[in-house]
């Protein structure tokens, strides 16, 4: 065959109308692609030649059609190994669809159990793979959502957090099951509602891609269905906006690990296109550092303290002072003697603390001292001029810059959360949010602490103060029983996890802040203008 031929036949099966139901690897050549006379014998094949699809896909960029390199991720944060940003895959759908079958094609390993069973996959199963172009990845095979029963409908909340928590959404549909293809449209208008990037993918067999002809006018009428027919949209129908591309392949066949994982990564950077307006864009841990400025860690360590390792937040923030050529200085406050009834071990630690302090800054080069929240009540008022009423060195919190960084940024709302915590009445209820899974033990600061400042301000039992532990407060059906969510600083949790936790926060109308926040708020105003000042009002940094 000619080769003009040829590059017309490679052109027209990349498109997404022919790439459904042909395997690319089978357009390569016509006389390697079995099914050629079915082919042109077919309507789809007059199709393909129809002068206005040929116009629309030669209409496309050019690099779309033809791009085949690999971007990596890249990140403005000198994190190191303590904190990886990842990109988040959902793989949703009906039961039996072939969620599993994908994650085990894409992972090339038995990460799931795979079984004709329905409902076999009941919880969410995640694992992490590192995709070349897309980069470190955690993909999350999820729970049949068309399983009618009270077990079903937990775990549909299961998949649905998922969903929310996701980059991108893997649709994957059995166009021969009613159920799997009504179960995507479900899941397609919530990734819209969402605003959630999805791709879809047809799961067909090799034996019932026998009728080339019938499979294309069944896809086209269930893509049309789902809002996602690039080719046969017709009057006032709306294309799904968050939608990023279809491809038809049998997941158990021997081409399905290297076309998924291709075709993941092109819906990938389309997504990028189609994020929702809080993207995950990479946020610096700590901005407006001067050059070879020194930082104070004030790390006071309590009973809940691990032994042999540093608090996470604690060693995020250590290794990107580090990184960026930072001089870092660890000290160890004692609480105890700090809070004492006997002055004279009280005044005994402050002078320990302040000759540190003026240690530090002896050349000018001490910016900042970053403590630990729950020693707000003493770094605070020991960081203020007695003479003067001026700060002597610029003060945060962990808590406060991780939920910053977590955030990607959006500081300000939780900033908004402490009016609501001045407004709140008698009769109230508030939420406390604790991402990690530690055991609690003497004065812990989600359990004991927090509480109790509440307890102090408004009184016993005014305010219901109700705690959950974990990843998956969403599980409570009605966010909007409170007033107000304090969360801690969400260093266990991802920025997806985070985010969708905002964005359902922001749907129910109920205000959030963080444990830093509170308990610098606890302590005066000022104490809050000074810990947020790196964001919200940082000085010029010296040249």
């Amino acid at each position: 065959m000619k080769s003009h031929q040829q590059h017309l036949i490679r052109t027209l099966c990349s498109s997404p109308l022919v790439r459904r139901s042909l395997p690319i690897q089978q357009c390569n050549s016509l006389l390697d692609f079995p099914l050629l006379s079915a082919v042109k014998r077919s309507s789809e094949w007059k199709m393909m030649m129809n002068t206005k699809i040929m116009m629309k896909e030669f209409s496309m960029n050019s690099k779309q059609l033809f791009h085949s390199g690999v971007s990596l991720s890249d990140s403005a944060n000198n994190i190191g190994s303590i904190y990886i940003e990842r990109t988040n895959i959902a793989i949703v759908g009906a039961m039996n669809s072939g969620k599993s079958t994908l994650m085990n094609c894409l992972t090339n390993s038995n990460t799931s159990i795979v079984d004709s069973t329905p409902g076999t996959t009941a919880d969410v199963k995640m694992t992490t793979m590192e995709l070349h172009g897309i980069g470190p990845t955690k993909l999350f095979d999820t729970p049949g959502t068309d399983e009618a029963s009270d077990l079903g409908e937990k775990k549909r909340q299961k998949t649905l957090i998922a969903l929310k928590e996701s980059d991108i959404v893997v649709v994957v549909v059995d166009p021969f099951n009613g159920s799997s293809v009504q179960q995507a449209k479900w899941l397609t208008g919530e990734c819209e509602k969402n605003e959630r990037p999805f791709c879809i993918i047809f799961n067909v067999s090799e034996l019932k891609r026998s009728s080339v002809e019938s499979l294309s006018d069944k896809l086209d009428s269930i893509e049309t269905d789902l809002k996602v027919n690039e080719f046969e949209q017709q009057g006032n129908v709306q294309m799904n906006k968050y939608f990023c591309g279809t491809t038809c392949v049998d997941l158990e066949s021997k081409i399905a690990h290297t076309k998924c994982i291709k075709f993941i990564e092109d819906c990938h950077k389309k997504s990028k296109m189609k994020a929702s307006s809080t993207p995950m864009y990479p946020t610096r841990l700590l901005p407006n550092l001067m050059e070879n400025s020194t930082v104070f860690l004030n790390i006071p360590m309590d009973e809940e303290t691990p032994s042999g390792r540093l608090l996470k937040p604690q060693a995020m923030v250590h290794e990107y002072l580090l990184r960026e050529y930072s001089n870092v200085f660890s000290y160890r406050m004692n609480l105890k003697h700090a809070r004492s009834s006997d002055k004279e071990l009280v005044e005994k630690e402050k002078k320990r603390f302040l000759e540190a302090i003026k240690t530090l800054n002896s050349n000018g080069k001490l910016q900042l001292l970053i403590t630990d929240s729950q020693a707000m009540d003493i770094v605070h008022p020991w960081t203020i001029d007695e003479a003067t009423k001026e700060s002597i060195i610029d003060i945060t919190t962990f808590s406060v810059i991780m939920i910053n960084f977590m955030s990607n940024g959006r500081l300000s709302e939780f900033l908004k959360g402490i009016e609501a915590f001045k407004a709140l009445q008698p009769g109230d209820s508030v939420l406390l949010c604790e991402a990690c899974n530690h055991n609690r033990i003497a004065d812990d600061i989600g359990t004991v602490q927090i509480p109790r400042a509440i307890e102090k301000r408004f009184g016993q039992g005014n305010i219901k103060v109700d705690i959950v532990f974990g990843r998956e407060y969403q599980l409570i059906k009605d966010l909007s029983q409170y007033k107000l969510i304090i969360h801690c600083g969400g260093c266990m949790i991802d920025k997806q996890k985070m985010n969708a936790r905002l964005s359902d926060l922001s749907k129910a109308g109920v205000p959030i802040t963080n444990y830093g926040l509170l308990l610098s708020f606890l302590q005066s105003e000022k104490a809050v203008s000074r810990v947020t000042k790196p964001w919200l009002n940082p000085s010029t940094p010296s040249q």
